[in-house]
């Protein structure tokens, strides 16, 4: 089987598993299994990160890291309505990290340095992930806010995956990642644009409110941010030399999968909390 064909293999089990963990993120009765979701996902993330930290070297705190983020999002999901909930937990977690390394006085810098990195790029994002389906902003339409941030960031990662094989010829990183290209880039930025444009005039039948203008521009942004995330985890990658951050057949890893949202989760939250409250990107 060839690795096209673990892909779409991968792709047909996971994406209505993700599909359905969406349509329940809003339900009281069933968040948990949302809550689960990320939490699962968080768990290999951050393994995986913290397994290319060591290679340099660092001993970061993966497991209490994984159980952090884990109650996080879990209180995040579960118990919106208690926001100083969240915040102690995230408190709990730096004052415990501080701890741990005062006490062994080994590297501080470098260990507390990995460990609260992959707290920031793993974490931070999948908590903002588990906000959105909640955000009164949002106007009941968080979970198709969620879903557009899936469609619009993995239609980047496609079409630059295809059309780079296809067409590419310069290459765009090769420090970073040899293997992609301007063309391949150039219609990743298209295809997200397209796929937004798409999203708002059909999501428009049930809710979605998005102007075309304010949905070409977000398209835009989130494809940036999604080649950025792209490349930001090609860069550690690079730096540790691994190909993947895992080996999971057709998808490399959970690392490899949730790198184009450390900057597009970030940027639609930004969005919908200060841009369609104040009705300037509505």
């Amino acid at each position: 089987m060839n690795n096209l064909q673990q892909r779409l293999l991968a792709s047909s089990v996971g994406i209505p598993l993700v599909l359905a963990a969406i349509y329940f993120s809003t339900e009281p009765l069933y968040r948990v299994s949302f809550a689960a979701l990320l939490s699962l996902i968080a768990f290999f993330a951050l393994k995986e990160f913290f397994a290319i930290t060591s290679v340099k070297g660092a001993k970061a705190l993966t497991l209490p890291t994984q159980l952090f983020t884990a109650t996080l999002l879990f209180s995040a999901i579960c118990l919106p309505h208690i926001p100083a909930l969240s915040w102690l937990i995230v408190l709990i977690y730096f004052l415990f990290s501080f701890l741990i390394f005062f006490r062994s006085g080994s590297e501080p810098v470098t260990n507390l340095g990995a460990t609260f990195f992959g707290f920031l790029y793993v974490t931070a994002p999948l908590a903002l992930i588990a906000l959105i389906p909640g955000m009164e902003e949002a106007e009941k339409n968080g979970r198709m806010w969620l879903l557009y941030l899936l469609v619009v960031s993995k239609s980047t990662d496609t079409a630059a995956f295809f059309f780079g094989k296809l067409l590419g010829r310069r290459q765009l990183a090769p420090y970073i990642s040899p293997k992609k290209t301007w063309e391949g880039a150039l219609f990743g930025f298209a295809a997200a644009i397209v796929f937004s444009l798409m999203f708002s005039l059909v999501g428009s039948h049930y809710g979605f409110n998005l102007s075309l203008a304010g949905s070409a521009l977000l398209g835009a942004l989130l494809s940036i941010g999604a080649q950025i995330g792209d490349l930001s985890e090609s860069l550690l990658k690079r730096d540790a030399q691994l190909k993947d951050s895992s080996s999971l057949p057709g998808l490399g890893g959970v690392l490899d999968i949730v790198d184009s949202l450390v900057f597009t989760s970030p940027l639609l939250y930004i969005w919908i909390k200060y841009g369609l409250s104040n009705g300037v990107f509505a």
